[in-house]
């Protein structure tokens, strides 16, 4: 029988580690940490119940419990941060990463750069349910 995750009941678990444990569910997953270890995360990117989503959170606890993970995992979770965490990152380890490494950075620079623009974010050329007049696109 599974245990009961944010993202639904687990179908497979793994223990990483004493109290580390990794969970996936049917449409997610991630890790959790029992409240000794934490209770050791740095209150920067501790999550209140323990829970650290598969996307870009286990990262997170790969950087503070590495021991649990294996040496390309850490490293992969260093990029992980870096990437899509950037600020959360520098908090904890005081190392100030470049807009080259982190897609996040590269955007906030871009939108703080094109605040004041307009922004197309969908377009649509003609077709049948849309109604537009020919040539134009809406």
């Amino acid at each position: 029988m599974g245990i009961w995750t944010p993202w639904g009941l687990s179908d497979s678990n793994t223990a990483l580690a004493p109290g580390i444990g990794s969970y996936s569910t049917p449409s997610h997953g991630g890790i959790h940490l029992d409240a000794e270890h934490n209770k050791k995360m740095p209150d920067s990117i501790r999550a209140e119940d323990g829970w650290y989503e598969e996307d870009c959170e286990w990262a997170k606890v790969a950087l503070i419990f590495p021991e649990a993970f294996k040496p390309e995992h850490v490293e992969m979770a260093i990029n992980t941060l870096k990437n899509w965490l950037p600020h959360e990152y520098e908090a904890v380890t005081g190392i100030k990463v470049n807009p080259g490494e982190s897609h996040a950075l590269r955007e906030e620079i871009w939108k703080e750069q094109h605040k004041n623009h307009l922004q197309t974010v969908s377009a649509s050329g003609s077709c049948s349910w849309l109604k537009l007049p020919e040539g134009m696109v809406g």
